[in-house]
C-alpha cells in the first residue's frame, strides 16, 4: 500500500473511531497542559489510535512527533510523522462541528518541513 493509500485508510478508520470517542462523556476531561494548550482524553485517545494504526497495521518504521506526547522515537525509523490528533479540540468539546486531524510524513533526515512525502488533513465531522 502506498503512503497515500495508507493515510486514506487511516482517515476512514479514524473517522469512525472519533465518533466513538465523542460519545464518551469523559472525552472532554483535561489530562494535561503543554505549550499554553490543554490535552484532553479525546486528544490522547485519538493520538494513541493513530500511533497504534501505524505500528500494528503497517510495516512502516516511524518516529512520531505529536502535539500531545512530543517525540516518540523508534530506532531505525525510515519516516517521521508529525501529528496533531485533534486540531480544534475546544470545538470538539463544545459540539461545534469544526475539528480535524493533521498528519504529515517525512523521510528521516529531511532537511525542511516543506519536504513532506505524504500528508492528510481530515475534517473529522464530515469525513
Amino acid at each position: 500500500m502506498s503512503l497515500r493509500e495508507t493515510l486514506l485508510d487511516l482517515s476512514r478508520n479514524l473517522f469512525s473511531y472519533v465518533n466513538q470517542v465523542r460519545a464518551d462523556p469523559n472525552s472532554s476531561k483535561i489530562v494535561g497542559y503543554h505549550s499554553g494548550d490543554t490535552s484532553r482524553i479525546a486528544d490522547r485517545e485519538i493520538e494513541t489510535f493513530i500511533i497504534d494504526y501505524f505500528n500494528k497495521k503497517t510495516d512502516l518504521k516511524i518516529k512520531f512527533v505529536t502535539e500531545e506526547s512530543g517525540v516518540i522515537d523508534r530506532s531505525n525509523s525510515d519516516y517521521i510523522a508529525v501529528i496533531d490528533p485533534l486540531d480544534g479540540s475546544s470545538n470538539f468539546v463544545m459540539g461545534i462541528p469544526w475539528y480535524s486531524v493533521s498528519i504529515a510524513l517525512y523521510e528521516r533526515g529531511s532537511e525542511s518541513m516543506r519536504n513532506s512525502v505524504a500528508g492528510i488533513i481530515m475534517n473529522l465531522t464530515t469525513g
